[in-house]
């Protein structure tokens, strides 16, 4: 049973959980770039949390994919309008997060993006792409013609029909992201260009050319006009690699970079801040041409929003199983 491309988008990957406990190796985390709606469009299909299923990550332009069988699928992420082409040419609007049922022929069409980054396609049984290092993400584009294989469904199975009435989190506009110092700001070089972080009336607009590895941010005023800044001093960027992270925030010779997924376990700007790990997930649905604004937070109560966060999907994935067949297509 599979999945096949048949009409490009503007990227599109498999990703799931990430290859974790690899750094020291130079091997980066990689995996989806907003946990959250990965677990919940898993969890819609009634993949296990502990199973790590692989997904399709899609950003920006959605593309196309044909169905060969009939399976379930599901969808979470970035909103836009997804829909599904019968072979008759009947068309279907989608409700996401939510999941449904694809027929033999049937297309499954994401569409563009209005609100957030990425969109994630899960199927029962994950997706069974190769796998390396313990894990099939991969930051190969998948290619038109190219199969994703899954699991095939017993005959006679029913199908879930299901969405949720609230989004997995909060993709606001502006993006209100929560950061703790960086080692720079710690060794005493760093402070003033934390402060001008989180400057109040200052914002910063994802640029174009952000992608899995990393975001590059410009800085703005309120009116959403570039703030013209002097050179950053030559000590934050001239200096010996350190390491990074996913959410690590260097001060480069023109522009902020935020590590992403599929970013460095090195790097030679200096690291200004840290998103926190509760809110990652916002940086990865951040979209270019969107705003974030920093706020800082002590590590104290960042581990608390991370504790909370995890109970929190936590439940929400036991709430979803507890109804898989309580709502039948």
């Amino acid at each position: 049973m599979s999945l096949r491309l048949v009409r490009r988008g503007t990227h599109a990957t498999i990703q799931d959980g990430g290859r974790r406990g690899r750094r020291r190796w130079g091997v980066p985390w990689g995996g989806v770039a907003d946990r959250e709606s990965w677990i919940v469009a898993n969890a819609l299909v009634g993949n296990s949390p502990d199973l790590c299923a692989a997904v399709v990550e899609s950003s920006g332009f959605g593309g196309e994919y044909l169905a060969e069988a009939r399976m379930e699928v599901a969808l979470a992420g970035a909103q836009g309008s997804p829909s599904i082409v019968r072979a008759d040419g009947q068309i279907i609007e989608l409700a996401s997060p939510g999941s449904f049922a694809l027929e033999a022929g049937d297309r499954l069409v994401l569409g563009s993006n209005r609100v957030g980054a990425r969109v994630y396609v899960a199927v029962r049984g994950g997706f069974l792409t190769p796998a390396m290092l313990g894990s099939r993400s991969t930051e190969n584009s998948i290619e038109i013609g190219e199969v994703l294989a899954c699991e095939s469904l017993p005959e006679g199975t029913r199908i879930h029909r299901r969405r949720l009435s609230v989004h997995p989190h909060s993709i606001e506009r502006p993006l209100q992201v929560r950061i703790a110092p960086g080692p720079a700001v710690a060794a005493g070089s760093g402070r003033g260009e934390f402060e001008r972080l989180i400057e109040p009336r200052t914002r910063f607009r994802v640029t174009a050319d952000s992608n899995r590895v990393g975001l590059r941010l410009l800085a703005v005023d309120e009116s959403g006009l570039a703030i013209e800044e002097g050179d950053p001093e030559r000590s934050l960027i001239d200096r010996e690699s350190g390491p990074v992270l996913p959410g690590t925030i260097q001060r480069g010779a023109r522009e902020r970079l935020i590590v992403g997924p599929a970013g460095g376990t090195m790097g030679g700007y200096a690291a200004i801040a840290q998103v926190i790990t509760a809110d990652l997930d916002r940086i990865g649905q951040a979209a270019p041409g969107d705003l974030i604004r920093f706020v800082a937070i002590d590590l104290a109560s960042a581990r608390k929003l991370q504790e909370a966060r995890v109970a929190r999907l936590k439940a929400r994935a036991a709430a979803i199983a507890a109804v898989r067949t309580a709502v039948l297509e």
